[in-house]
């Protein structure tokens, strides 16, 4: 391959990488017993690996997941640092050993806002181009 090809084809590949403009944005969301307006990226990482099981204010955590798929995949890489086969194994471990209750998972986002929208204690995510009105967005920090 000569010089401008391979010149090309790395740019391409960068280019691949790139978010697509207009990309679906993703939002941690909680049912409105929360009361709280902020999370911190640990936070969201230790109450998904259940080192965390209860708010501040001692309300138990109840996780939602999406079943499968892209939002799930993104999700876990980018909040939780584990692909979808590592944090199922968690789980696995975590049941087993009598240490937690697994996330409820949803076959799509519609569901899993529904659910966080009527169980207190509740916290989910979902991919959007528009937040979604019936549930607290937490704002992200780091």
């Amino acid at each position: 391959m000569t010089k401008p090809r391979h010149l090309i084809a790395i740019l391409s590949l960068c280019l691949s990488l790139l978010p697509a403009q207009g990309a679906a944005a993703q939002y941690i969301v909680a049912n409105s017993t929360i009361e709280q307006t902020v999370i911190s990226r640990q936070d969201i990482r230790s109450m998904y690996l259940n080192q965390k099981p209860k708010w501040s204010t001692g309300l138990r955590v109840k996780l939602a997941i999406i079943d499968q798929g892209k939002d799930r995949d993104n999700f876990l890489r980018t909040f939780i640092g584990k692909n979808s086969a590592r944090f199922d194994r968690h789980w696995k471990r975590q049941l087993f050993t009598g240490k937690g209750i697994p996330p409820e998972t949803f076959a799509n986002q519609e569901a899993l806002l529904n659910y966080v929208r009527t169980t207190p204690g509740a916290i989910g995510y979902v991919d959007s181009e528009t937040p979604p009105e019936t549930v607290v967005i937490l704002q992200i920090i780091d």
